[in-house]
């Protein structure tokens, strides 16, 4: 379960649609730029203090925390959900529309090892609806 500012969003339901085939969200990949615009502007991680502590209020990562990652993570792809027009972090073209809902660390984890894209998988506001409680 993912929780954002009050709203959960069962990300293992998700997962579980996915893998039946029930769910096809559209497929998508994040670049290095967004990688690092993410990394420093929403989970507010710095390059020069890979092990802070600190605690990003909008994604619950720890820098210290996502260097135990295993490699082998990067082969799910992250999720990212509609959370309701202006209610999210990341603007596709139309507004900060979406929050990513699984992945967080891989991400944090990407900034770190300059990894250069991250396969991401995009549900829509009609998809997303089911999984919000």
């Amino acid at each position: 379960m993912f929780t954002y500012f009050g709203v959960e969003v069962d990300v293992t339901s998700i997962l579980d649609d996915m893998a039946s085939g029930r769910l096809r969200p559209t497929k998508s990949v994040f670049q290095r730029e967004f990688i690092e615009s993410f990394a420093t502007q929403v989970q507010g991680l710095r390059k020069d203090a890979p092990h802070s502590t600190g605690v990003s209020l909008m994604t619950g990562v720890r820098a210290a925390d996502v260097h135990q990652v295993p490699d082998e993570a990067y082969e799910q792809p992250l999720i990212l959900a509609h959370m309701g027009r202006g209610k999210g972090m990341v603007n596709l073209g139309d507004g900060a529309n979406f929050v990513l809902v699984d992945g967080n660390k891989r991400m944090g984890k990407a900034f770190f090892t300059g990894r250069t894209n991250l396969d991401v998988v995009i549900l829509s506001q009609a998809q997303a609806r089911k999984y919000k409680r």
